[in-house]
This record gives structure tokens, sequence and C-alpha cells, in this order.
């Protein structure tokens, strides 16, 4: 599944503010509203989502690889300018017994459906203690945040494949707390 930066809504803000900087445009690093239970803001150049937070669970889900397994999923929805977006944060926990586990955390916003799914993705990994993210090489913590039933999220997002220096890639903020 290819995603491409969302020509519309929250992300078209995003794109028109850019100066063609690979970090983008500086965007507020903490909600200006107390966040309640079961809902959320993503946060990126100024622009801000209302989100409705419809799953958190800590439940390792069906098992699709013997290697991996999640620890953590945040499923949100919110609505811009007619287009429907969701959010999706996840924390899976691998080790294949060559060098032992490692931790990849991934936040997307995405909208569409099926083939026609487009986004930003934010990616984080660690092994051995030490943290990795292709679009922050300076990021040394984990991308997410979880403190009782608040998550955050605190990264920069990009279309798939992209790393830091490429355009396209925006700071953002999530704050969100499961119901």
């Amino acid at each position: 599944m290819a995603r491409t930066v969302v020509a519309v809504g929250v992300v078209a803000a995003t794109a028109a503010c850019s100066s063609g900087s690979s970090g983008g445009p500086k965007v507020a690093t903490t909600t200006t509203t107390p966040v309640r239970p079961g809902t959320g803001t993503f946060t990126m150049s100024g622009r801000r989502l209302d989100l409705r937070v419809r799953m958190c669970t800590t439940d390792p889900g069906p098992a699709t690889d013997p290697t991996a397994t999640r620890e953590f999923l945040l499923e949100a929805t919110g609505a811009d300018s007619g287009t429907t977006y969701t959010v999706r944060v996840t924390r899976f926990r691998s080790n294949t017994g060559q060098g032992g586990t490692t931790f990849t955390e991934t936040a997307d916003l995405l909208s569409g459906s099926g083939s026609d799914v487009k986004g930003l993705e934010a990616r984080r990994s660690s092994s051995k203690g030490r943290w990795i993210d292709l679009l922050d090489r300076a990021a040394r913590r984990p991308l997410i945040d979880r403190r009782g039933d608040r998550v955050r999220v605190s990264g920069r997002f990009g279309p798939q494949g992209v790393s830091e220096g490429d355009r396209g890639i925006y700071p953002a903020v999530l704050d969100a707390r499961c119901p």
C-alpha cells in the first residue's frame, strides 16, 4: 500500500505552508485544550484535527508473524473539510533470536480506503536500547509516550519511503486519551 501526501484537509494546509525545508514548518508541542477520555487531537502546521478514539488495546491481536507481537494499538477518526481521517498508532515487539528484542512504533494519518489509501507516517525502531528514526536522526527516545490512558506521539511525519532531508516531512503531535 503506497502512502503519498494527502492533498486535502489537514495535510494540504501543511503542504501549502511548507518553506521547502526538510523539517517543514514548526508545530505546537502541546494542545491548548484538555483532552477528554475517548477524544484526541492531531496537530500539524498549526492546524488541529479533533479525533474520536475508537479503540485502545494491549491485546496482541491475530498472530501473523511468529517473531513479532503487537503491544499496543490506538485507532481514532476525525474529519476536516469533508474528508475523514484515520489515525493509527502501533507498537510491536519482535525477537528473531538473532540479537535481542526490537521495538517498532508507528503512527499513521490516513484517508481513503482500499487501494486509494493515502497518508503520512512516523516510524521509530529501537535495537539494543538505541532509537532509530529515518525522518529525525536526532531522535533518542520512543515515538509513543503512554501514561495511563493518555497517549502522546510527537515526531516527524512523511510519505512512506522518505528520509530526513527529503521534501514532504512535517512535525506533528497527537494527544489522545483512551476510552
